[in-house]
Order: C-alpha cells, then sequence, then structure tokens
C-alpha cells in the first residue's frame, strides 16, 4: 500500500492555506490603515491644539504698532490682522491670521525703518492647520461691550468696526480625512483684549 496525499487533498489544503493567508493580509492592512488614520488625526488635533496657544497669546496681548495704529487692522470671520510683540523685542509685529483653501495661515510683518513701516512685501508666511472644514469658513467671532459670557450675547455682524471689539472667539473643526473616521476634531477658545478693556 503506497501513503500520500491525493491531488484533491492537496488542492484542499492548499486553497485552505491562501485563504488564511488573505484573512491575515487583509486584517495586517486594516490594521495598518486604521493605525495611519488615526495618526493624522492625532498630529492635526496635536497641531491645532499648539497654533490655538499660540493664536490666544498673541491676541491677548495686541497693542497699537509702532507706527501708531490701532491695535486690530481688520476682522472679519476668516481674516484678522492685529499688532503683538511676539519676540519681546520691543517692537510690534503685524500678525495676519487668514483661511486659505481649508489651510490656516500666519503671515508676520516686522516693522523696520526710522520712521517705522510695515512693508507688506516682507511678510513671511506659514501654515498653521490643515484640513480645516469649518461651515461659512467660520473661524473668528468678535464680541463688544455688552458681552456677558453667556449664549445670549451676539456676535458683532459683518462688516465689524474694529474698535468695538472687545473679545474673540476662535473655533476650528478639523478633519484630516472625511471619508474616514474618527468624527472631526472641534477646539474653540475665548480671548479678551488686555489693552482694548474697558468695563469688561
Amino acid at each position: 500500500m503506497k501513503k500520500g496525499f491525493t491531488l484533491v487533498e492537496i488542492l484542499v489544503v492548499t486553497g485552505v492555506l491562501v485563504l488564511i493567508g488573505l484573512a491575515i493580509a487583509n486584517f495586517g492592512r486594516d490594521i495598518f490603515w486604521q493605525n495611519l488614520v488615526w495618526s493624522r488625526e492625532l498630529v492635526a488635533e496635536s497641531e491645532a491644539k499648539i497654533a490655538m496657544r499660540h493664536l490666544v497669546a498673541e491676541i491677548r496681548t495686541a497693542e497699537p504698532s509702532n507706527t501708531g495704529a490701532y491695535p486690530i487692522e481688520l476682522a472679519s470671520k476668516n481674516n484678522l490682522v492685529f499688532y503683538s510683540d511676539i519676540n519681546n523685542d520691543g517692537k510690534r509685529e503685524r500678525l495676519h491670521y487668514f483661511l486659505a483653501d481649508r489651510i490656516l495661515k500666519r503671515g508676520v510683518t516686522a516693522p523696520s525703518g526710522q520712521p517705522y513701516v510695515y512693508n507688506l512685501n516682507t511678510e513671511n508666511i506659514s501654515t498653521l492647520i490643515n484640513d480645516i472644514i469649518n461651515p461659512d469658513s467660520l473661524i473668528f467671532s468678535y464680541y463688544g461691550r455688552d458681552y456677558d459670557g453667556t449664549a445670549s450675547s451676539s456676535p458683532l455682524t459683518e462688516p465689524i468696526e474694529v474698535k468695538n471689539i472687545r473679545l474673540v472667539k476662535i473655533e476650528f473643526l478639523i478633519d484630516a480625512n472625511s471619508a474616514q473616521a474618527p468624527v472631526p476634531i472641534y477646539l474653540s477658545s475665548q480671548v479678551m483684549m488686555r489693552n482694548l478693556k474697558d468695563n469688561l
């Protein structure tokens, strides 16, 4: 009697091994993909929190420019220009935060010359936060003297008179991949401008 495997047995075992291999490969691919997606979300959240901290600190210390201009130059829902001494050198830089193609960018223009001028051709623009999906591109909301800290307080309406601003609310909704879980990350903060406080 000859011992061995029949062709059918070999084909069945081979088929089972192939199926097991495919299942393991798919499982590994899914684990890798989920890890990649979550990693991107965590990086996006970390970048957003760092950017939020810097933005809040800079808005809080807004003050008149070195040319004597008002602390806030421009304020809209996705565009904020103000002056602040970000490197403690006694000179107030012109800071321009704006949204462009789902990216929050920051432009910095240092004063130069004597007397001082802000040459916008020397503005240094950097990327702060990617993948912003805010509805209606609303990032900044502004409140005046009547803000009482409750939801009943209404933000100032555009066009905004910058001299009425006392508090800025910042909101980011970030999604590194809208077609995949997890859900978008929401960050929000409110900051009062110290040098503009009156009755608040």
